[in-house]
């Protein structure tokens, strides 16, 4: 009896250990981003990611000519970014609004947003009015800080 609850005991200990944690945000949110996967344990700079894309169990991160994947959900992702700079665009995608060039009408329910490294993205119906809000009051900040 004593050898099996202390094999539990030595399991529980284990399964916590070895459980990921989430980076803790203090007011503001991370500025390096850790992407573990196959490859290994990389740290990005947030102001380095131009898009995250999901795709099925993963999601990648596009940053300078890179991308690089990890099993990880858009919701676990957006919690940890900061949400001035970051912006969910698509149920597929989040944007960093400091890459944004230009945003072009292609119909009534969608939108294409062109990156500043040429990638274009699709903006969809539902986070559409957001994205221009947001862009609109990223311009009034950045044209308040230059003054």
């Amino acid at each position: 009896v004593i050898t099996y609850f202390v094999f539990l005991l030595t399991l529980y200990a284990f399964q916590h250990v070895s459980q990921e944690k989430p980076i803790p945000v203090s007011g503001k949110a991370a500025q390096k981003l850790k992407v573990k996967n196959k490859q290994g344990v990389f740290w990005l700079n947030c102001a380095d990611i131009s898009s995250i894309e999901s795709g099925g169990n993963y999601i990648y991160f596009h940053t300078n000519g890179q991308v690089l994947p990890m099993r990880s959900t858009m919701a676990a992702i957006t919690k940890q970014l900061d949400p001035a700079d970051f912006i969910r665009v698509h149920r597929s995608y989040i944007i960093n609004q400091n890459h944004c060039k230009g945003l072009h009408k292609q119909s009534a329910d969608s939108s294409e947003l062109v990156l500043l490294n040429g990638k274009v993205v699709p903006v969809s119906k539902k986070y559409r009015a957001d994205l221009i809000q947001a862009l609109e009051q990223k311009i009034i900040k950045d044209a308040k800080v230059k003054q």
